[in-house]
């Protein structure tokens, strides 16, 4: 089970797995399964930067790796709560977790304090939509638009479990979720504040009931879809 899914700016692409980590080079795969005689588990995620700084989120302690060398080692950081995933925005990386936002600086996770309309703390993904906008969705909870500025709420959705968030070339955002299959925001919508979801192409009606989890694309403008059972 293909559980996330990143591409370094080498094209070398990186697949996070229920037993580790499969690095396609081209040519062939590198698998890493353990870390200092310990197997590593469930991958949350995999994300990097603009200097391809690799980090890895898995599910179990010590949830927090760096990728040197296509070698995993933990990383020095603190880690203070559960880590579902991470977004590389504005030169710094988002951390969705489960007390709600954090950002990765300087080798702490330090608390943001969203002004949200919504009970649940667990922030499971998070994306930038625009220069003043983020979308962030919650595992049971609601999707909101938040403001960058004043960490306020400006739209919120009905209650979903969302597993990605994935924006296009055209700026609109393809939501995975785990009993939903995909749903769909129009870039048009999103800037007017408007938390409208809209129906999928017909080609993937086939995946209306399935657990996504994982969404991402090519330079190419393919996007591309891990599911629970059907590839």
């Amino acid at each position: 089970t293909v559980r996330s899914i990143y591409q370094d700016k080498k094209g070398f692409m990186y697949f996070g797995t229920n037993s580790g980590i499969s690095i396609y080079y081209g040519n062939g795969f590198k698998n890493i399964d353990e870390v200092n005689g310990k197997k590593i588990g469930i991958i949350n995620q995999i994300a990097g930067n603009e200097l391809d700084s690799i980090y890895v989120i898995a599910s179990t302690i010590p949830f927090f790796y760096k990728l040197n060398s296509q070698q995993l080692e933990n990383h020095r950081s603190s880690v203070p709560v559960y880590i579902y995933s991470m977004l590389y925005d504005e030169h710094r990386f988002l951390v969705c977790a489960d007390d709600g936002l954090r950002v990765f600086e300087n080798n702490e996770f330090k608390k943001i304090n969203l002004i949200t309309k919504d009970s649940v703390k667990f922030i499971s993904k998070i994306i930038s939509c625009n220069n003043n906008l983020w979308l962030i969705g919650r595992l049971g909870g609601s999707m909101e638009l938040v403001n960058k500025k004043t960490l306020q709420t400006t739209a919120i959705s009905p209650r979903l479990t969302v597993t990605q968030l994935y924006k296009d070339a055209q700026d609109n955002i393809w939501i995975a979720t785990k009993d939903k299959g995909i749903l769909y925001l129009d870039a048009a919508d999103i800037a007017q504040n408007k938390l409208q979801l809209s129906a999928v192409p017909a080609a993937l009606q086939f995946l209306s009931n399935s657990e996504i989890n994982d969404i991402t694309g090519d330079k190419e403008g393919n996007i591309y879809f891990a599911t629970v059972g059907k590839g």
